[in-house]
Protein backbone atom coordinates (compact mmCIF):
# COMPACT_ATOMS: atom_id res chain seq x y z
CA UNK A 1 0.00 0.00 0.00
CA UNK A 2 3.06 2.17 0.84
CA UNK A 3 3.19 2.60 -3.21
CA UNK A 4 -0.12 4.13 -4.38
CA UNK A 5 0.11 7.63 -4.25
CA UNK A 6 -1.18 9.83 -1.51
CA UNK A 7 -2.26 6.51 0.41
CA UNK A 8 -3.52 7.52 4.08
CA UNK A 9 -5.67 5.03 6.50
CA UNK A 10 -8.17 7.34 7.77
CA UNK A 11 -9.81 4.49 9.69
CA UNK A 12 -9.85 0.67 9.84
CA UNK A 13 -12.76 1.26 7.26
CA UNK A 14 -12.03 4.16 5.32
CA UNK A 15 -8.43 5.10 3.44
CA UNK A 16 -7.62 7.95 0.81
CA UNK A 17 -5.49 7.88 -2.30
CA UNK A 18 -4.41 9.21 -5.45
CA UNK A 19 -5.23 7.15 -8.98
CA UNK A 20 -4.00 3.81 -7.41
CA UNK A 21 -3.04 1.71 -10.98
CA UNK A 22 -4.45 -2.09 -11.96
CA UNK A 23 -2.28 -3.66 -10.16
CA UNK A 24 -2.78 -1.44 -7.24
CA UNK A 25 -6.06 -2.56 -7.10
CA UNK A 26 -5.52 -6.19 -6.36
CA UNK A 27 -3.86 -5.04 -3.26
CA UNK A 28 -6.29 -2.97 -2.12
CA UNK A 29 -8.83 -5.53 -2.36
CA UNK A 30 -6.60 -8.26 -0.67
CA UNK A 31 -6.77 -5.96 2.32
CA UNK A 32 -9.99 -5.97 2.35
CA UNK A 33 -11.58 -2.53 1.21
CA UNK A 34 -15.39 -3.09 -0.54
CA UNK A 35 -15.99 0.28 -2.06
CA UNK A 36 -13.93 2.39 -4.26
CA UNK A 37 -15.38 5.77 -4.73
CA UNK A 38 -13.33 7.51 -7.60
CA UNK A 39 -14.06 11.88 -7.20
CA UNK A 40 -12.25 11.97 -10.45
CA UNK A 41 -13.80 12.36 -13.90
CA UNK A 42 -13.64 10.32 -16.82
CA UNK A 43 -11.24 12.48 -18.66
CA UNK A 44 -8.84 13.36 -16.20
CA UNK A 45 -4.92 13.19 -17.04
CA UNK A 46 -4.52 10.08 -14.74
CA UNK A 47 -7.89 8.51 -15.56
CA UNK A 48 -7.37 4.52 -15.83
CA UNK A 49 -9.17 2.78 -19.21
CA UNK A 50 -11.84 0.44 -17.58
CA UNK A 51 -11.24 1.31 -14.10
CA UNK A 52 -14.68 0.23 -13.12
CA UNK A 53 -14.04 -3.16 -14.74
CA UNK A 54 -10.94 -3.84 -12.94
CA UNK A 55 -12.01 -2.39 -9.77
CA UNK A 56 -15.29 -4.99 -9.85
CA UNK A 57 -13.03 -7.61 -11.38
CA UNK A 58 -11.43 -7.25 -8.13
CA UNK A 59 -14.87 -8.28 -6.18
CA UNK A 60 -15.15 -4.66 -5.35
CA UNK A 61 -17.64 -2.00 -5.53
CA UNK A 62 -16.97 0.68 -7.82
CA UNK A 63 -18.75 4.25 -7.61
CA UNK A 64 -17.56 7.15 -9.32
CA UNK A 65 -19.19 10.73 -8.69
CA UNK A 66 -16.77 12.98 -11.09
CA UNK A 67 -15.90 16.04 -9.29
CA UNK A 68 -15.17 19.46 -11.40
CA UNK A 69 -12.63 21.00 -9.07
CA UNK A 70 -13.56 24.05 -10.83
CA UNK A 71 -17.08 24.31 -9.85
CA UNK A 72 -18.04 21.57 -7.56
CA UNK A 73 -21.81 20.74 -7.09
CA UNK A 74 -22.48 20.77 -3.47
CA UNK A 75 -25.13 17.50 -4.22
CA UNK A 76 -21.96 15.66 -5.14
CA UNK A 77 -20.26 16.58 -2.01
CA UNK A 78 -23.41 15.63 0.14
CA UNK A 79 -23.64 12.12 -1.93
CA UNK A 80 -20.85 11.59 -1.14
CA UNK A 81 -20.78 12.13 2.44
CA UNK A 82 -23.86 9.99 2.59
CA UNK A 83 -21.75 7.02 0.89
CA UNK A 84 -18.86 7.26 3.25
CA UNK A 85 -21.19 7.39 6.29
CA UNK A 86 -22.50 3.96 5.19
Amino acid sequence: MKKILNYIKINKNIATAGQPGKKQFKKIAKKKYDVVINLAPHNASNAIKNEDKIVLENNMLYINIPIDWENPQYSRMILFLELIKQ
